[in-house]
């Protein structure tokens, strides 16, 4: 049987190993395929169970893995928030409760409700700025320090 076109070479023989075969520019491993596994079979007297795989197909393997790898990350990302903002907001009920008299002073006073919803608004969001700000800061500098 004589060799397809596009077959430059074949890495060392050795029985149940890897076989090499490096394609010339221009030749399609797709259109090769059934002419290289009767090759190997017949000319190498390999077993039927030949597998091929190119550069792209590692390619398309590892996209797939990353795209999957991103998704996870992000689903793990989004409940990690969730659990995080329902910590702040137990924080914020927490402040609330314990701040009654403050509350109660302040309506005394002439605060209406919508002053004091303000008030822990603010300061709601206040905290979850500066938290977030932090965040980022420690994120970057344990980035910078991974990476040297």
């Amino acid at each position: 049987m004589a060799k397809p076109l596009g077959v430059c070479r074949d890495a060392k023989r050795r029985p149940g190993s890897w076989r090499l075969i490096k394609l010339r520019p221009g030749a399609s491993a797709a259109l090769l395929q059934p002419a290289l596994r009767q090759w190997i079979t017949h000319s190498l007297r390999m077993p039927v169970g030949v597998r091929f795989e190119s550069a792209e197909m590692f390619i398309k393997h590892m996209q797939q893995q990353q795209q999957t790898l991103t998704t996870l990350l992000g689903v793990i990302g989004g409940i990690a928030l969730t659990v995080g903002g329902i910590g702040v907001m137990n924080i914020m009920l927490v402040s609330v409760v314990a701040r009654r008299r403050e509350i109660g002073v302040r309506m005394a006073l002439g605060a209406n409700p919508w002053d004091i919803q303000q008030l822990f608004l603010w300061e709601s969001a206040v905290l979850a700025l500066v938290g977030g700000l932090l965040g980022v800061m420690v994120g970057i500098v344990a980035s910078f320090l991974i990476s040297v």
